[in-house]
């Protein structure tokens, strides 16, 4: 018997579980290899120590394991003080669940436990992360297979999410928190397609929920399903067409609202009067007052952008959502600059200097290359020609238009800050998965099919295979970085507060539980006055004013890395000039001096701890108040 005979001689239903099983297969294995790769490229980076991780830690991924590791220590369950933190902001307490998006550190605390403790705690982490990463690959398949309803366009799909160089951004970090939030955007837009298809009452509780679960996971997730809100909410206006007019409307809308208030993060950062929110609230109202009959064409479709208006009206008079504050004071001055860091920083406001940096960038075309190559490339620029075409003619899925606006969308976010890459990277797989599908010749789509895939297997496998995280380089930083931290565990009193960068200090948290003053994670207007504060009494004080602000903060050690604050300066207001030399009486000045004649003997301080570094002076020195 052949195929084909055998084919028709099976029942639909077997038919159906044999493709099922076939697929889950076929996921499985896309997974897998994606938490290989991940895991591979890390542990093969020569500046990765998989035994030690004190050489690892700072910034947000320290915070983060700090986090972790008191949840393991507290069995899995959250711990006593994690309302009061007393470490995290000394002397003030940190509501954690109020401050941070939690989420991805109860699964690897529970999965360390789980598995005995038999690898060390960082290791631990990298696994659970890189796997939840990966996961991506599951929203990615449903939204191809939703929306061509061909299964081998849906595993296309998934094999250009795993070749693209812009979905493995995030290799080589121990935590980072985009790695968990990611796989839940992912499955809610599968999970809203399907919805807007179905238009049930099920089906939209599904994709609310799975919005909830990625807003609720990562901050900067609100800036990808702001993206979507206003693509959906233009395509509503150029179309009619409104995703929240059914029967399933007031149950997910409600389902959001409910999520809002009663997950702690997104009660306290006001998600109930963020952008997402108040377009879904705007769409839901026009579709009942179309559904009234009371208005009639163009006037109905702008009820959704009325509502929205006057609620964020309404809520920006309250001052509520006010934290996010200095996102929007980013895009608005990279808008006004053109993308480029103007020379003078005192053209920007210190929230937009602190947050313009890193992963929030701007990009260049080395950025786009390095995450597209020049296949993910041709992408991009064929879903941005073909959504330009579709929105004009109106005449297509409006799902799809929509995934292309967001597209298109996300590039333009992608140039804006550098972190952002990610959506279109994530939705790039389903555009070329959908082009596929539409070609009709069989021999060209495979043939294009091969090519595309060998091309991008090429590029990804010769990006990745010498790969080193940039956050690892150089190694000399980590090892002054696990110098201090071994230090301060054998000599410093159990509990003593540094005053340090936010960058350094948590390496400290992390691994003595010594509090800091300071923390990375910014996302708090308060959070950001107390770095300004700082970082002008280091930068622009003297040592008197420190002292005071010191023994005002029950702290009685300062932590000077003069890596960090030479890296630092713009942000603290100091224009790049070659020829600037630091007011002498400033904190800067004396505890970053290279000459040690000038630190050793400090008025009010003493020297008590210096890293060793063959190249020069040490970057890392510790100071005690003295009388």
């Amino acid at each position: 018997m052949d195929v084909e005979q055998e084919s028709r001689s099976t029942p639909p239903d077997a038919r159906s579980r044999r493709e099922c099983l076939l697929f889950a297969l076929f996921l499985l294995l896309v997974v897998a290899a994606g938490t290989a790769i991940r895991v591979h490229t890390t542990l093969d980076d020569p500046n990765f120590d998989a035994e030690d991780a004190r050489p690892l830690l700072r910034s947000d991924p320290g915070l983060l394991f700090y986090v972790t590791e008191r949840i393991a220590d507290a069995g899995g369950l959250p711990p006593e003080d994690f309302g009061a933190d007393p470490r995290i902001e000394h002397p003030g307490s940190s509501d954690v669940p109020a401050m941070f998006t939690v989420g991805q550190e109860f699964v690897v605390a529970w999965a360390w436990l789980l598995s005995g403790k038999s690898a060390p705690l960082h290791v631990c982490a990298l696994w659970v992360m890189a796997f939840f990463a990966s996961l991506s690959v599951l929203g990615v398949f449903g939204l191809a297979w939703e929306l061509t309803r061909k299964p081998w366009a849906a595993a296309l799909a998934a094999l250009v999410f795993l070749l693209l160089l812009g979905n493995f951004r995030t290799v080589g970090f121990v935590l980072i928190r985009e790695d968990f939030s990611m796989p839940w955007f992912s499955l809610h837009l599968w999970l809203f397609a399907r919805a807007v298809r179905l238009k049930t009452i099920g089906a939209g509780l599904w994709a609310a929920a799975a919005l909830l679960l990625a807003a609720s996971t990562w901050h900067a997730m609100g800036f990808m399903l702001s993206i979507e809100a206003v693509v959906v909410l233009g395509w509503t206006l150029r179309s009619g067409q409104n995703p929240l007019a059914g029967r399933a409307a007031p149950w997910a809308l409600g389902l959001l609202v409910l999520g809002s208030l009663a997950v702690p993060v997104l009660r306290s950062k006001g998600f109930l009067v963020s952008l997402p929110l108040l377009v879904a609230a705007g769409l839901f109202v026009a579709g009942r007052v179309e559904a009234s009959g009371r208005l009639t064409g163009l006037p109905a479709r702008l009820v959704a952008p009325a509502v929205v208006l006057i609620l964020g009206l309404v809520a920006g008079l309250l001052g509520l959502g006010g934290d996010y504050a200095h996102v929007i004071e980013l895009l608005q001055a990279k808008l006004a600059h053109g993308g480029v860091l103007p020379e003078d920083p005192t053209a920007l406001t210190f929230d937009t200097r602190l947050l313009w940096q890193g992963p929030f960038a701007t990009s260049d075309h080395a950025t786009f290359f390095g995450f597209f190559g020049y296949g993910g490339l041709g992408l991009l620029g064929l879903a941005v020609a073909w959504g330009v075409v579709g929105w004009l003619r109106g005449q297509e899925d409006g799902r799809w238009l929509v995934l292309l606006g967001m597209v298109a969308a996300g590039i333009v976010a992608a140039w804006l800050v550098r972190r952002t890459a990610v959506l279109p990277a994530l939705l790039v797989p389903t555009v070329a998965a959908c082009a596929a599908a539409r070609l009709r010749s069989t021999q060209l789509r495979w043939a294009a099919v091969v090519v595309f895939l060998g091309y991008q297997l090429v590029y990804t496998y010769r990006g990745l295979e010498s790969y080193q995280c940039p956050w690892y380089h150089p190694k000399a930083r980590g090892v002054e970085l696990a110098e201090v931290v071994r230090w301060a565990e054998t000599n410093l009193p159990p509990g003593s507060a540094l005053s340090s960068d936010f960058e350094t200090g948590t390496a400290l948290l992390a691994h003595g539980h010594f509090p800091m003053l300071v923390q990375p994670k910014y996302e708090t207007t308060a959070s950001r006055r107390r770095i300004e504060e700082f970082s002008d009494a280091f930068v622009h004080g003297n040592l008197l004013a420190l002292r005071e602000l010191l023994i005002a903060n029950d702290c009685r050690y300062v932590l000077a890395n003069r890596d960090f604050w030479g890296r630092f300066l713009y942000e603290a207001g100091v224009r790049p000039d070659p020829r600037w030399r630091p007011d002498p009486n400033t904190p800067f000045a004396n505890f970053c001096h290279p000459d040690a004649t000038v630190y050793e003997n400090l008025p009010g301080f003493r020297l008590v701890f210096r890293s060793a570094n063959v190249s020069g002076p040490g970057n890392i020195r510790v100071f005690e108040l003295i009388e």
